[in-house]
């Protein structure tokens, strides 16, 4: 059985078109609603899709993780998770898949392979986030994209996944955590190139999602008094400075981050 989980609030608007795509390659759509304001779940099961709803917000890894593990627990042998509002296609599957047959266990999608006419402040937090998933590991991920959530799971794939402590985050962090998890598991992973798509203008790194990947720092990993530091930069609204190590040249960046209203905005520094 192959399923497509979809981790979902408040994209009744969306939510048509994906499904529509996903129904050709895919034998399962599954929508976890999480408490939206709107007609998502409704709409969920108008056009068919398994629907599981979360009784108050869970946040984004806390109800992808219950997709996952309803997957698991169905025997889904290859397992795809894909965001609901459009920033990830369907047609990348195909792709994916294809990686999938030739023996990988999960297929990472991966935007930053061309930076081109991406905004410098997303460049940096991902490579930010790439550097700190980097020292957790010990190694180079095998992309430059470990914050993308569109991936495809093997049944081995998926089973690392949802045993790792990333249940540890209900976030966003969630994408982090499971990364590292799978880096350390020893199995075969592979990349699927996929462009970056952004509906609205970007701002930068929204407060919550940035709280949420810090805080998993702070409690998890090595890095744990540099995220206490910067997250009590980020909730006296001080700037902080960021120094990692660059994807393609592998040479040191100093870097601040700017809390700009709801938002954490990345710059280069000098």
């Amino acid at each position: 059985m192959r399923v497509a989980v979809l981790p979902t609030r408040n994209e009744a608007m969306a939510l048509p078109g994906i499904v529509e795509k996903l129904r050709c390659r895919v034998d399962t759509v599954l929508v976890i609603d999480d408490d939206s304001d709107d007609a998502t779940g409704q709409i969920a099961d108008q056009l068919g899709c398994v629907v599981l709803r979360n009784e108050c917000h869970q946040g984004y890894g806390a109800t992808l993780r219950r997709g996952l593990l309803w997957c698991h627990d169905a025997g889904a042998g290859t397992t795809i998770s894909i965001d609901a509002d459009g920033q990830h296609s369907p047609v990348w599957i195909d792709e994916g898949l294809s990686i999938l047959d030739r023996g990988a266990d999960v297929v990472f999608g991966n935007r930053f392979a061309k930076l081109d006419g991406i905004p410098e402040t997303k460049v940096l937090s991902n490579n930010f986030a790439w550097d700190c998933v980097k020292r957790c590991i010990g190694r180079s991920p095998i992309c430059e994209d470990v914050s993308c959530g569109f991936r495809i799971y093997g049944a081995r794939g998926l089973g690392a996944a949802i045993g790792s402590d990333a249940k540890v985050t209900s976030g966003y962090a969630f994408t982090h955590a499971t990364c590292v998890s799978l880096h350390k598991s020893g199995l075969r992973l592979d990349v699927v190139n996929i462009p970056a798509i952004y509906f609205d203008p970007v701002h930068g790194t929204h407060v919550t999602e940035m709280h949420d990947f810090l805080t998993w720092l702070e409690l998890c990993t090595p890095l744990k008094a540099d995220a206490r530091y910067w997250l009590d930069c980020m909730r006296s609204g001080q700037d902080f400075l960021l120094r990692f190590e660059a994807w393609h040249s592998g040479a040191k960046v100093d870097v601040i981050a700017r809390r700009m209203n709801q938002f954490v905005q990345l710059s280069l520094h000098g």
